[in-house]
């Protein structure tokens, strides 16, 4: 693998619209949005983070919430995977949260999340259509 293909595969896992060459892609893309929400602080040191799924129908479904720890000198380690609106309390920190649902490309975003936050992510799952070859 190339360090081009590696750089491209890296860009891709984050979001990105544009593959290979810097050709756009038909395939559509995921987002997720994360701002303050609700009571602006906990009584205690820790910080949480909820997440509303669009389409509604996408959140009827088991969804995956991810959250893990980033740092600079050690590989991303996972904190919660939940299949529920809310992550437990976590410390302050940066943190990648992805969100994922059969069905449709994933949706990511890093989150710096301080003392006593409490954030709120909304996930618009772009659908992800699989081409299945006929059988005959």
């Amino acid at each position: 693998m190339t360090t081009r293909t590696s750089l491209l595969m890296v860009a891709c896992t984050l979001g990105c619209a544009r593959l290979g060459g810097g050709a756009q892609s038909d395939r559509p893309v995921s987002s997720l949005t994360v701002t303050p929400c609700g009571d602006p602080r906990r009584p205690d040191s820790l910080g949480t983070v909820h997440v509303i799924i669009q389409p509604a129908d996408a959140a009827t479904r088991g969804y995956q919430i991810e959250l893990y720890s980033v740092s600079p000198t050690r590989r991303d380690s996972a904190v919660a995977i939940v299949g529920q609106a809310s992550l437990p309390p976590v410390q302050a920190g940066l943190y990648r949260l992805r969100v994922r649902q059969v069905g449709y490309i994933p949706a990511s975003d890093t989150v710096r999340i301080r003392s006593g936050d409490v954030l709120c992510g909304t996930a618009r799952f772009a659908w992800d259509p699989v081409l299945l070859t006929p059988v005959h």
